[in-house]
Parts: C-alpha cells; structure tokens; sequence
C-alpha cells in the first residue's frame, strides 16, 4: 500500500470526525487502489449519505462502496469513526 492510499484513508477519516453531519456513529474505513468501503452504523439514511459524500469529495478516492448500516436505537451509544 502506497503513501497515498494512507494518506486517503487519513483524509476520509478526518473529513468524517470534523462533520457535525454525522452523528453517533461506527465507520470502519477499508481502502484499496482509491477504492474507498464504508463499513459500519449510523443512525440515518441522511448520516449513512453524508459519509458517503464526503468520502467521494476526498482527492485520490476513486469509488466508494458504501456498506454503512442505520442503528439499531436499542443498542448502546457506538464507538467512533476509526
């Protein structure tokens, strides 16, 4: 994995953690080649799209392929963007 495949998941990670778009939320970031996955939860459909356009915003992302669940509200309060 190149430099810049590191450095695209840092921007994709920080441009979903400086978003007040997003609230609670589980986002796993996985990449290859540009090819950016969203795996995880949010807590709507409007959340679940943000993420994924700030993904596709970001300079080097190629695709994203957006496997982002919406939460369960019984479940605890989730972990953050990682």
């Amino acid at each position: 994995m190149s430099g810049n495949e590191n450095n695209l998941k840092d921007f994709v990670c920080e441009a979903l953690l400086m978003t007040d778009d997003i609230s609670q939320a589980v986002i796993e970031i996985e990449h290859k080649e540009g090819i950016i996955t969203l795996n995880g939860t949010v807590q709507s459909e409007e959340d679940r799209l943000v993420a994924d356009g700030l993904t596709r915003q970001q300079e080097g992302t190629v695709d994203v392929i957006n496997k982002l669940h919406i939460m369960d509200h019984e479940l605890q309060t989730p972990n953050p963007i990682r």
